[in-house]
């Protein structure tokens, strides 16, 4: 009987964690984004492929002048970053999700003192109208291409209940400066930049791994009372 009962808690253990897994659909870390001229001044740049899965990021910028660049990530070599901020300017990161239900959506993205400090997280499933999901603030990080810095430069927006962004041929989503006051309270400065990295389209983790965690306990009890 131990036998058959230590049996079904390992084959359920194993059943588990396959559910617990979650499937990235995009993912850009821009390590082996190279501009066509660093620093380029335009308005825009894209379209950058993603590092991992299908899909393509955009910057838009209402200046002509902005300068787009590539330095240190969040402990990573690069990250996509510009200056010029005007309120309605974006980054944008196009995907499908095809086959696919339940999003989740996280990043890393920061700025200098001097950059914008409030964002819009948008949504699209046309590329033309977008809805707002969510408003943050940024902070000065300090990023450094050796120590990644965790919360509160992280970001992660669960959108499982918005069904329409499930099964859905094309999917979009924008990082969109809502204000002129800088992250360091002041007005946003032409010089002040604003950046992000590990953009991450994926779908929401089934709860197994929480299970898994409860199977393995009862595992851990079963032993202990057979070694005694």
């Amino acid at each position: 009987m131990k036998k058959i009962l230590l049996a079904s808690l390992v084959c359920t253990s194993l059943c588990l964690s396959q559910w617990a897994s979650a499937d990235i659909l995009a993912q850009w870390n821009f390590d082996a984004l190279t501009l066509p001229n660093t620093p380029s001044n335009t308005p825009s740049v894209g379209q950058i492929v993603a590092d991992l899965g299908t899909g393509s990021a955009f910057g838009y910028h209402a200046n002509g002048a902005t300068v787009w660049s590539t330095p240190a990530g969040n402990g990573s070599p690069k990250s996509f970053s510009a200056n010029n901020w005007s309120v309605g300017d974006y980054f944008q990161f196009e995907s499908s999700s095809l086959g696919h239900a339940g999003l989740i959506v996280s990043f890393d993205q920061t700025g200098s003192n001097t950059g914008p400090g409030t964002f819009g997280f948008q949504y699209s499933t046309d590329g033309l109208t977008f809805t707002q999901f969510a408003t943050y603030s940024l902070i000065n990080a300090g990023w450094s291409t050796q120590n990644p810095t965790p919360n509160p430069s992280s970001y992660s927006f669960d959108l499982s209940a918005l069904t329409l962004l499930d099964n859905a041929p094309a999917i979009y989503f924008r990082l969109v400066d809502l204000d002129t006051t800088a992250i360091n309270g002041n007005n946003v400065a032409s010089g002040g930049t604003g950046r992000v990295d590990n953009f991450t389209i994926a779908t929401v983790p089934e709860p197994g791994s929480l299970t898994l965690v409860g199977v393995f306990g009862l595992l851990g009890v079963f032993l202990k009372r057979r070694r005694h």
